[in-house]
């Protein structure tokens, strides 16, 4: 606040006093209880007359205080092609890090730590667990995060309700293309079996990083 306004506030404080005095003395009946109109009176003039002059209140712009949070994946998966015979996942990952916005950005794999700090643990390149990740952004402030990942996320079902509890709007960019890798994640089989028998195998194949559930081939196989 300059000196010219720090004035004219004095100046208006004087005039209110002055015109709430002379409104007391001269236009106000001799009865109790008129000091306190009198006062409130003073103070309103003032502040008509100081408003010019006081200083604006700051106003933060609407949705200025929202906090954004990069995470990004550094599971094994990673270090394959982002497309065929093209660049890693990592790489394609450091190139949208470097030109999105954020308040700060969040490591995840086994585990997940701040990005930068020192005496943390490492992630891991293992699994691709996020759901540690966003209870880290939010703990440090997050209302939102944007997740950079070639989508095989060990914990997606989780994630999305500890996003919905934690009340933090989720927004994932899959760097990879939709090419998926099967897996076959159990085959049943009898232990034995003799000549002539049939026998039954099943075999339950899954796509590694998808949502739907795995599928199951039964196949009879006759023994000679």
């Amino acid at each position: 606040m300059g000196s010219s306004q720090l004035i004219a506030i004095l100046l208006a404080a004087v005039a209110g006093m002055l015109v709430a005095g002379w409104a007391y003395w001269r236009l106000e009946e001799p009865v109790r209880g008129r000091a306190g109109p009198g006062v409130l009176r003073g103070v309103s003039l003032f502040l008509i007359l100081a408003g010019w002059f006081l200083p604006e209140l700051p106003i933060d712009a609407p949705g200025s205080g929202i906090t954004h949070a990069i995470i990004v994946d550094h599971s094994l998966s990673m270090s394959l092609p982002a497309t065929v015979g093209g660049s890693s996942r990592t790489d394609s990952v450091t190139t949208l890090v470097g030109r999105l916005a954020s308040d700060f950005t969040i490591e995840f794999g086994d585990s997940a730590r701040v990005a930068g700090e020192e005496g943390r643990q490492s992630t891991g390149n293992g699994g691709s667990a996020v759901v540690p990740a966003l209870e880290l952004a939010r703990a440090g402030g997050a209302d939102s995060v944007t997740v950079l990942t070639d989508g095989e996320l060990d914990d997606r079902e989780e994630a999305r309700d500890v996003a919905r509890r934690l009340g933090l709007a989720v927004h994932e960019v899959r760097v990879s293309d939709s090419t998926r890798r099967l897996s076959i994640s159990r085959v049943d089989a009898p232990a034995s079996a003799e000549a002539g028998d049939s026998i039954r195998l099943v075999i339950e194949v899954g796509s590694v990083g998808s949502e739907p559930g795995p599928d199951s081939v039964s196949l009879s196989v006759g023994m000679s």
